[in-house]
């Protein structure tokens, strides 16, 4: 169709949404056009009355950087097109940075070579390359600042440990998670001075704050901007009960405490999950192997889901519909209490193993692809999805 502005053409084949998307990009939108980094509410509470634009801090405001200058001199379409070039680029030149890494940890030309073919091979995060989301550019920035921390303990040059400092503070405020690799850096840090012998407090402490300074100034300059906006202390992102995530109430974060509670993931990503089957995403799922106590069983997580989707029904008077959420809301936390009290072992350790699997055996990855549910798959595609995952665990053993 030549009536299609080609910004929209390339978008359709080089940029990929999700549910997620808007998240990110939706607040620096609001950004560019003087609204600050907000959402738009869509729900009336006595806080944030509809169609206004509320602050927000559901997620960090990482991406600002790659995707805030595009919007000041093009429209969101072309602006989306032009940060996944520069989240590509950033990837590829996260790539041999990483082959660098490698080359200076083992002093060996071979390595280089080896993790270069390794992370150019996998698809585990190149596919994520053309999303707006926080995986590819998260990932490119931790590799920026381990490559800068390497060359660092190599060379012992300042300026490394300052920059190292400022790519991994910002791929904090992509992705909050991240955040622990600070304490892992400096203990390694620490270890390899200890083990050259050349240790000195003052010395250490110096390069210690130049390694933190960047990213407390930043952190600190987000924290007070949450206070001012929310009344309270947020150092990284809002619970989801906060702005934007008023989409997620409180009887549906209750349910989805209480899933992770049984070790399951209650997020509703199309991968199979009891989160996708409560949720309405596919149509059945094995409750068999779940913990029960004695306040449920099968059949009260059938009621539980049931109940919950009257919470959803706009033909239901709002009455009952109150009433159905506080009955959500109550048995979800009648139920969690449950296994804490009841099965201890289970919720405190046995749970999160569980929920550990879902790490170890990422669905997500062949997910991806356009493949129908396992019962309708044609051989190539079955064959092909297991290729998939009998390679992501080659890369990564190999890796």
């Amino acid at each position: 169709n030549f009536n299609v502005n080609w910004p929209l053409k390339i978008v359709h084949s080089v940029f990929v949404s999700s549910k997620d998307t808007d998240g990110y990009l939706a607040p620096i939108e609001n950004l560019s056009r003087g609204n600050g980094y907000s959402d738009l509410a869509g729900s009336t509470t006595e806080n944030f009355p509809a169609n206004k634009f509320i602050p927000s801090a559901v997620r960090m405001p990482g991406l600002v950087p790659v995707y805030l200058p595009f919007l000041y001199f093009f429209e969101p379409d072309t602006a989306k097109v032009l940060m996944i070039f520069l989240q590509l680029t950033l990837s590829m030149i996260a790539m041999v940075l990483l082959a660098k890494v490698s080359e200076m940890i083992f002093e060996k030309r071979i390595f280089f070579i080896l993790t270069l073919l390794l992370f150019s091979a996998s698809a585990f995060v190149s596919l994520y390359d053309h999303f707006g989301l926080s995986d590819s550019l998260s990932i490119s920035t931790v590799i920026f600042s381990l490559y800068f921390f390497t060359k660092f303990l190599k060379e012992g040059r300042k300026e490394n440990i300052f920059y190292s400092g400022i790519f991994l503070g910002w791929s904090v405020f992509i992705r909050p998670v991240i955040g622990p690799f600070f304490l892992l850096y400096l203990i390694i840090y620490f270890v390899v001075s200890l083990k050259g012998k050349k240790i000195f407090f003052k010395k250490f402490l110096v390069n210690c704050l130049l390694f933190i300074l960047p990213f407390s100034f930043a952190i600190s300059a987000w924290t007070y901007r949450n206070y001012k906006a929310f009344g309270e202390f947020i150092p990284l992102q809002t619970p989801l009960s906060m702005g934007k995530s008023q989409a997620w109430p409180e009887e549906r974060l209750a349910t989805m405490g209480f899933i992770s509670a049984l070790g399951e993931n209650p997020v509703a990503w199309t991968d199979y999950t009891m989160g996708d089957w409560f949720y309405g995403c596919i149509p059945e799922f094995n409750l068999s192997g779940l913990t029960y106590t004695s306040k449920f069983n099968e059949d009260s997580i059938k009621n539980l889901k049931k109940y919950y989707e009257g919470t959803l029904q706009q033909e239901i008077p709002g009455e009952q519909q109150e009433e159905l959420k506080k009955r959500v809301t109550s048995l979800c936390g009648i139920y969690t209490a449950s296994i804490r009290n009841e099965k201890p072992f289970s919720y405190y350790l046995i749970a999160k193993l569980r929920f550990i699997r879902y790490f170890i055996f990422p669905e997500k990855f062949t997910a991806s692809f356009p493949f129908p549910q396992k019962h309708e798959m044609s051989f190539f595609q079955y064959s092909f999805k297991g290729f998939a995952f009998v390679f992501l665990y080659f890369i990564i053993i190999t890796g």
